[in-house]
């Protein structure tokens, strides 16, 4: 391996490390599940006429509580990969995945203090923490697009601040405005109803595999697909760390390789999709 290296003349692919973000965001989603299946049971047993016992309640709220804590954690480290990778949209997307982590850490606290009935007590430092956190979000969100901006390297940065409202700020915003929104019900006293953020906080989008098109990988292991046909008509950058991607009249660059992984997934969702001659770099 050290003669090929030698040989080849490349540095070692950071494309390990973004493929464990994106094993990172999986855990997560799955553990935000959870959390949101034991707020539902909580509040489920809480509306029942024989009384629930306490001790199994703070069992399930320690449950939920440890939850929320390992994804702050996993957050954190998920960032630093990212980082450590170049993978700028990851890094972007999971800083949004940092302020939803923290929406729902605070929603669950308000929701203890509420079922407990010390939330009175309570109030005045719940309104400044809301407050706070609200403001805090306002500057990440412009903090993130300010750093993604600053490190993307794109021919057309209407592109990317079309991917960037896909993918980021839309649901960013959102966040923002539940904050304000939780401010607001809690100084009034009045009853706070969440929204459902499942619509609009598609953070991770799963990969929509289609019926042509093949998928390659730029010098530094970044996938990215070239439709139709499948084969390089135009050159482009990669839109994670800038190296060039694509060819032209079929040839692709000879610093990418195809990306064989992603073809059998989507030969296995579309049995139809067929290889072409000019699918491998020359």
């Amino acid at each position: 391996m050290r003669l090929a290296r030698l040989q080849v003349g490349q540095s070692r692919p950071l494309a390990d490390r973004r493929f464990i973000v994106e094993a990172f965001w999986c855990t997560l989603h799955i553990r935000l599940t959870l959390i949101t299946l034991g707020r539902t049971w909580l509040e489920e047993v809480g509306k029942r006429e024989v009384d629930y016992p306490m001790y199994h309640f703070q069992q399930w709220a320690n449950y939920v509580k440890f939850m929320l804590r390992s994804c702050s954690l996993d957050v954190e480290k998920a960032l630093e990969l990212a980082r450590s990778s170049e993978s700028h949209r990851q890094v972007t997307k999971t800083s949004l995945l940092g302020m939803r982590v923290e929406l729902e850490n605070f929603r669950f606290g308000l929701y203890m203090s509420n079922k407990l009935g010390n939330i009175k007590d309570q109030r005045p430092k719940m309104v400044e923490a809301a407050k706070q956190h609200g403001r805090e979000a306002q500057q990440m969100m412009r903090d993130v697009v300010a750093e993604h901006f600053a490190n993307k390297v794109t021919p057309s940065r209407e592109e990317e601040a079309s991917w960037l409202a896909e993918n980021f700020s839309s649901a960013a915003q959102t966040i923002v405005d539940e904050w304000e929104a939780i401010q607001k019900a809690v100084s009034r006293s009045t009853f706070y109803q969440e929204v459902s953020l499942k619509e609009q906080m598609e953070i991770v989008r799963a990969f929509n595999f289609g019926s042509t098109g093949h998928f390659y990988n730029c010098a530094n292991g970044h996938t990215f697909v070239i439709t139709e046909c499948g084969g390089a008509m135009e050159r482009s950058r990669c839109p994670e760390c800038g190296s060039p991607i694509g060819g032209q009249s079929h040839h692709l660059d000879s610093t990418n390789t195809r990306a064989a992984q992603y073809d059998e997934l989507a030969r296995q969702a579309n049995p139809h999709i067929m290889g072409t001659p000019w699918a491998n770099p020359h």
